[in-house]
Formats: C-alpha cells, sequence, structure tokens
C-alpha cells in the first residue's frame, strides 16, 4: 500500500481597514480612501460616506457638499475561499464646516472720468470678517459701505474676501 500526500489550505476570515485620517475641512471637501483590507483573492467592496452616497471602487475619491459631520463605513465581501464578510465603521471622522458668501454690490457698474464714484457695498453673509482689495491696493477690513474714486479710465479689478469663524474663505474677484 502507498502513501498519498497533499496540501492543506485554511482560508482566512476577511477583515475590513482602510487608510483614512479624522480630518475637519471645509466645503466642499474631497477625500482619497485607502483600501488596507486583509483578504484572500477578490473581494467586492462597499463605502457609505455617510452623507447618503456610496461607492464599490476598491480606492474612492468622494467630495462633500453639504457641511455636516460624517461617518465612513466600509464593507468588503470575499470572493474566494472563506466567503464572508467584514466591515469597518469610522464614526464621526470627517467634519465638513460651511463658508461663507462673499458678495459685494457694486453701483454704479461703469462711470465717466468726469464722475468717477462707485458705491461698494458688502452684501456677505455669514462671514466673521471680510477683507475688500481695492484696485489701488487699499486693504478695507471689515468694509460695510464706502464710495470709491477711480483715478484714470480702464477695468480694475476689486477683491473682496469673506472668512468665517471656521477660518473659512470665499473669495469674489
Amino acid at each position: 500500500s502507498g502513501t498519498y500526500g497533499d496540501t492543506l489550505f485554511v482560508y482566512p476570515n476577511p477583515v475590513a481597514n482602510e487608510v483614512i485620517d479624522k480630518v475637519e475641512a471645509c466645503l466642499p471637501y474631497t477625500v482619497q480612501l485607502f483600501d488596507s483590507s486583509f483578504v484572500f483573492g477578490a473581494a467586492q467592496h462597499f463605502w457609505d460616506f455617510g452623507d447618503g452616497y456610496t461607492a464599490n471602487d476598491v480606492d474612492p475619491i468622494h467630495t462633500y457638499t453639504q457641511p455636516g459631520v460624517y461617518t465612513v463605513t466600509h464593507s468588503i465581501r470575499s470572493l474566494v475561499g472563506c466567503l464572508d464578510s467584514s466591515w469597518s465603521i469610522r464614526a464621526n471622522y470627517i467634519t465638513v464646516l460651511p463658508v461663507p458668501t462673499s458678495g459685494l454690490e457694486v453701483y454704479p457698474r461703469e462711470q465717466s472720468i468726469y464722475n468717477p464714484v462707485f458705491k461698494l457695498t458688502n452684501s456677505s453673509t455669514d462671514f466673521e470678517k471680510t477683507y475688500t482689495i481695492l484696485p489701488n491696493d487699499a486693504i478695507v477690513e471689515n468694509l460695510t459701505e464706502m464710495s470709491y474714486i477711480a483715478n484714470d479710465t480702464g477695468t480694475f479689478p476689486i477683491i473682496h474676501i469673506s472668512i468665517n469663524q471656521f477660518g473659512c474663505t470665499d473669495t469674489l474677484f
């Protein structure tokens, strides 16, 4: 009688894992998540970003478009060997902060060199402070309303920056 030999292989259970940093960022916020799961062979991935959007990519990219605190869930299902599922939950890992809305009203929009006076009115919302950079490079902090007199003919940019209590900004060119 002969001897018979064979190799046994025991498949491990899958373990979901990902590379994700806990983050606090201004809106909109784009994140790329990286899978670092332990699984033998192929696996299906399911990502839930906590804002109503999901993905099945291995390493998805997602943009948060609303402020809030989000929990990211990652689950995998092995397709070879030990057919099982595993999931990972990163509760409150992504905080997306609101941004102010910059607004600046200029009246009138055009003027002759004989009367080059423009009225500037800050119409920004949800801000803590503003900076208005005038064509002569002067910076006006927390402008509410003012008159600006142009020194020459031409088209001149005015930059208006709003900043909220979180340090998030919106810039109007």
